[in-house]
């Protein structure tokens, strides 16, 4: 006989397992009957019922579309009876008689009631209980076992049945992703959408009011990040140690991608609440609107990091607040299936001291890929480091800019890009391009915006020196990308021979660590250059380094420093400028430096 759904087969029991025993079938195929289709009565334990060897009666329920088929054995048994209870008492007032009662009317004991039909009740109902009978399953619904239980376990629980949303602790109160001002939102809701104004685009998806914004950056950029935010307009700005929170609409994170220099990335808060178990790591996620957001093929990797928490195991918080992301998205989509292989939303959460926050990444790869630094030399500067420096060293439209050791010629590509006013983001896309809540025209605007506002105008030049063929061919090629090579140039020369202008604002990087092969190598070159600015004096220089020695080396006391990181390594920015009379120079570094490498005292030239 034919395999196919509700034939009756006969088979042999080959292996037993807690969830069910496997039944070889004609044909040398083979299917499994799970524990709940072996009897009508409830069975602990299969191996009470069924041993490797026995010949059995199966029915084939579901052949899946893998070739997984599901048998009955209980299908083909006679129907228990229903057992009578036993533990229910006496009928108060006795049993009840068929007939009129008393007043001459069928009815309750108050005498009320309609009077009988005419030809009376009619015969009697049988006596034989009524035992349920299953319903044979539809051929066309082939689901396996396990399909069929994860769309059990997918089904939304009834309301009586769903646990209670935890509120969140009175003096931690959750900052809302979109700020209303028609309503409050409420304890742990998180993200809102609405607004009678509120507009839509193409597929139907809400637009909110306003977004709450995260955007980290170095420590030391945060007050240059603060004056980026504040000129492309955001709203409620505010600084914290190594990041920067502010609001704005949806054409506010186009903005802040496009233009921001010194930040690293632009990601939405949507939710901060507090998380010291995985219950309420799971409630939190839960809670956010992930429907408005993501759609149903949407792949949404899920990244962060945990410090001075109670859930210290990264990869079981990313797995928690997958979970609940997909149990969201099943239930408000009505689906079972999450095929990810639409666009990508990257989410984020950050646990600190027990308060976690969920984000959704909108950059991508980080904002200090600008799109035109193919290649570097070794140990290079990041792009975003250097837009600081250059905003720190006060360069205008009309500045000339040197650099005795240029490498790859970051920072002057950095500097003549905010001089010329050139978006850093121009000559690249971004992972919110492809988020359906933010309409393809609003990136195009602010890209058309941002273009109408460069300057290419300017007087700003820019000139690099470096020993290296190869690094200045570099630069060359890198300025070229960035659309500067006419305002940058780049020579091959020795920081022996570096004599800079007057009217200069030099910006370096001495070689230091990866750079030089030696401690001594870096502090010749310090010194050399410290010789050379001597003899030439110019309106400031400003040098980023590693080297905790710099200001005993290059012979001087910086006016000012400024503890700053390039990635991973701590560094100081010694800036030496004309100070006014009445300003003081920065004092001398302690014998222990922030990185704990200083062990020599400074002794002034």
């Amino acid at each position: 006989m034919a395999i196919e759904v509700g034939n009756v087969l006969e088979g042999r029991v080959t292996g037993v397992k807690p969830f069910g025993a496997f039944v070889a079938l004609p044909e040398g195929k083979s299917g499994m009957v799970h524990i709940s289709e072996v009897s009508n009565e409830y069975v602990q334990d299969i191996n009470t019922v069924l041993h490797d060897g026995d010949a059995v009666k199966v029915q084939v329920i579901n052949i899946a579309p893998d070739g997984k088929i599901a048998l009955s054995i209980k299908r083909l048994l006679p129907p228990a009876p229903r057992q009578p209870r036993s533990d229910r008492g006496p009928r108060p007032g006795g049993p009840r008689q068929n007939g009129p009662r008393e007043g001459g009317h069928f009815g309750n004991s108050r005498g009320g009631g309609r009077p009988p039909r005419e030809g009376g009740r009619g015969p009697a109902r049988d006596a034989a209980p009524r035992v349920w009978q299953p319903k044979a399953p539809a051929k066309s619904d082939n689901l396996s076992f396990e399909d069929m239980m994860s769309r059990f376990k997918s089904r939304p629980r009834p309301r009586d049945q769903q646990p209670p949303r935890r509120r969140l602790c009175p003096a931690l109160p959750p900052r809302p992703l979109i700020h209303r001002t028609n309503r409050a939102c409420p304890s742990g809701a998180g993200l809102f959408f609405g607004g009678a104004a509120t507009p839509t685009d193409k597929k139907g998806t809400r637009m909110p009011a306003k977004f709450e914004l995260i955007a980290p950056c170095f420590f030391g950029c945060e007050a240059t990040a603060k004056f980026e935010l504040t000129r492309i307009g955001a709203e409620n700005i505010r600084v914290g140690d190594g990041r920067l929170t502010f609001a704005g609409g949806p054409e506010m994170i186009a903005a802040a991608n496009l233009n921001l220099r010194t930040v690293e990335r632009v990601m939405l808060l949507l939710n901060t609440y507090p998380a010291s178990t995985f219950d309420e790591l799971f409630d939190g996620v839960y809670s956010i609107p992930w429907e408005e957001l993501l759609p149903a093929d949407a792949a949404f990797p899920v990244t962060g990091s945990s410090l001075n928490s109670q859930l210290t195991s990264v990869p079981a918080c990313q797995s928690i607040i997958k979970k609940a992301v997909v149990k969201r998205l099943m239930n408000k989509h009505h689906t079972s299936v999450l095929p990810e292989t639409g666009a990508e939303y990257k989410i984020r959460f950050m646990l600190r001291k027990n308060v976690c926050e969920i984000m959704l990444d909108t950059t991508g790869e980080g904002l200090h890929k600008r799109g035109y630094r193919r290649n570097a030399m070794e140990a290079p500067i990041r792009e975003t480091l250097a837009a600081t420096i250059a905003d720190l060293g006060r360069v205008r439209r009309d500045s000339l800019v040197e650099d005795p050791f240029c490498g790859s010629g970051t920072l002057l590509i950095e500097a003549a890009q905010k001089a010329m006013n050139i978006a850093p983001g121009l000559k690249r896309r971004f992972a919110a391009e492809r988020y359906s809540f933010v309409p393809a025209s609003l990136w195009a605007e602010q890209r058309q915006k941002a273009l109408a506002e460069s300057k290419l105008d300017v007087g700003f030049e820019a000139f690099g020196y470096d020993i290296d063929p190869a690094a200045v061919a570099l630069a060359n090629a890198n300025a070229k990308l960035a659309g500067v090579e006419k305002r940058c140039h780049f020579e091959v020369a020795d920081v022996a021979d570096f004599a800079a202008k007057p009217e200069a604002i030099v910006l370096t990087n001495p070689p230091y660590g990866e750079r030089m092969n030696t401690i001594e190598g870096a502090a010749k070159l310090a010194r050399t250059l410290g010789q050379q600015m001597a003899e030439h004096p110019c309106a400031g220089l400003y040098a980023i380094t590693a080297d905790m020695e710099f200001e005993s080396h290059y012979g001087k006391r910086a006016n000012k420093r400024r503890k700053m990181y390039n990635g991973m390594i701590p560094c100081q920015l010694y800036m030496y400028y004309e100070a006014p009379k009445f300003e003081h120079k920065a004092k001398p570094m302690p014998k222990q430096g922030f990185d704990g490498k200083r062990t020599v005292e400074f002794k002034k030239k």
